[in-house]
């Protein structure tokens, strides 16, 4: 059982005025829950079946229930409460150490003008362990100050900053070519089973 308190780092910014917790925040607490149930270390590969049925809030008391598969390649989630499920999926698991994958992923996050919510993202991010790389598309000076901020505290947090606003395509568009310096596989072409996530993303 899990009370949602009203304190928690990931509210805040979202929403000012009505907090609700993130449905990334909601993926890390499952994550954690199933590596503890989880023989060795294990590699998320990806997340399927994935809902949120209804918002999670402050205060919200709930229960998660973590399945994890006989041959511990799969987690199945439900996080409901007495009047109905919040959000359920199954998250995909490769056994053996990160060294031992041929996948080496990083997140990609283009940015403009979503200072309020950012935070709430990379704090909901941050169990994932993952390199995060955040393409400031041409935001005010405001947003590019919670950035600085926001890379000084999180270790594995690059940022790359763009002139000028030139839109979401163009930033993810920069944001791949980077990866793929610095070392990650990428491509400018979405592929089946890729989860496109950002600041300003509407779901």
């Amino acid at each position: 059982m899990l009370r949602i308190p009203e304190d928690l780092d990931c509210l805040s910014g979202h929403f000012p005025g009505f907090p609700v917790v993130p449905g990334v925040a909601q993926i890390g607490w499952v994550l954690e829950a199933a590596r503890e149930l989880l023989p060795g270390p294990a590699m998320l590969k990806g997340i399927e079946a994935l809902k949120f049925k209804r918002l999670l809030r402050p205060a919200d008391v709930v229960h998660l229930r973590v399945e994890v598969s006989p041959d511990h390649t799969a987690a199945a989630f439900r996080l409901w409460d007495a009047a109905s499920v919040v959000s359920s999926g199954r998250l995909r698991f490769e056994a053996g150490s990160p060294a031992q994958h041929r996948v080496n992923p990083c997140l990609l996050i283009p940015i403009f003008n979503h200072k309020e919510t950012i935070g709430g993202v990379l704090d909901g991010l941050a169990p994932l362990r993952l390199p995060c790389l955040i393409v400031n598309d041409g935001s005010d000076h405001e947003t590019t100050e919670v950035l600085s901020r926001l890379a000084a505290r999180w270790p594995w947090v690059e940022l790359e900053h763009l002139g000028v606003n030139r839109g979401r395509g163009a930033a993810l568009r920069h944001g791949y070519r980077t990866a793929h310096r610095r070392g990650f596989p990428a491509s400018t072409r979405p592929r089946p089973g890729a989860v496109c996530m950002g600041a300003g993303c509407r779901r």
